[in-house]
């Protein structure tokens, strides 16, 4: 009888994973678009800090590059922002490309070239990190 049972959860575990593992990818591959101009459409949550911008989704995180439009991405941003390291879902249209050989930063480089659209307040932060106050 135990290992009956014990089947029947070793089963549902794999069959939960399997589920949660799809439904990831068709989540992953909804926030990128390729349009026929090579530019990608692509939707996460983005941040500034200290002269540096990042767009992270589900699984790959994107160094952003600090042109004209992502300073101005990173104004409206901030003001949404309730916390300086709050992140907030944007949707840009942009380039990609992998960062050069012997440079630091990212893997993957975006060169945003067009704003679509601003989550209008910031996202719940996984962990939240305090000051100890004495």
């Amino acid at each position: 009888m135990k290992k009956v049972v014990l089947l029947a959860f070793v089963a549902f575990c794999f069959l939960g994973c399997k589920e949660q593992s799809k439904a990831q990818s068709e989540k992953t591959a909804a926030d990128v678009t390729i349009t026929p101009a090579g530019e990608k459409t692509l939707t996460g949550e983005f941040i500034y800090v200290d002269d540096a911008a990042v767009l992270q989704q589900n699984n790959k995180v994107y160094g952003v590059v600090l042109n004209e439009i992502a300073k101005d991405l990173a104004e409206e941003v901030t003001a949404i922002q309730k916390d300086p390291y709050d992140m907030v879902m944007v949707t840009v249209k942009g380039t990609t490309k992998k960062k050069e050989a012997g440079t630091d930063g990212w893997e993957d480089i975006l060169t945003i070239t067009e704003v679509l659209s601003i989550q209008d307040k910031a996202t719940m932060a996984d962990v939240k990190i305090e000051e100890k106050k004495n």
